[in-house]
């Protein structure tokens, strides 16, 4: 993933997305280049929106899609997609991507913290302070 890195570095988003979706592809159950976390930032980048929400729609009849369901960054991305997509269409309805942005904070809580800090939005301490907020690190 070190050369899709480089590209993206260069601003050649698409290349780096095919590039990620190659590595992807030559192994999708073991991703030893961990291409499935790039995908997702690649995709929206790159305006690909559209490819990943047809491979999130495919997780009932493929498993590796499947699996890309159990990826926070993958289900804020598709939040984000959907939104691009929305604007693209021009029509004003925002109820498709808010949805999907709402599920994602529903699967992934403790994403929202972060992202809010990012952004320099304000979050009451009483949700900072919630279990379901935090982020666990460290190994069993």
């Amino acid at each position: 993933m070190t050369h899709s890195r480089y590209l993206g570095r260069r601003g050649c988003w698409v290349t780096a997305f095919n590039f990620a979706k190659l590595l992807y592809s030559l192994d999708p159950f073991g991703d030893p280049h961990g291409a499935a976390f790039w995908l997702d930032f690649l995709a929206v980048k790159s305006n690909n929106g559209e490819w990943l929400i047809s491979m999130l729609e495919q997780a009932s009849s493929s498993t590796a899609a499947m699996v890309w369901h159990g990826y926070p960054g993958m289900a804020y991305a598709q939040a984000l997609a959907l939104r691009a997509d929305e604007d693209a269409k021009k029509h004003g309805d925002h109820s498709e991507s808010d949805s999907a942005l709402q599920e994602a904070i529903r699967k992934f809580p403790q994403v929202v913290v972060p992202l809010a800090d990012k952004i320099s939005a304000n979050i009451p301490n009483a949700a900072r302070g919630k279990k379901e907020t935090q982020i666990e690190a460290g190994y069993t």
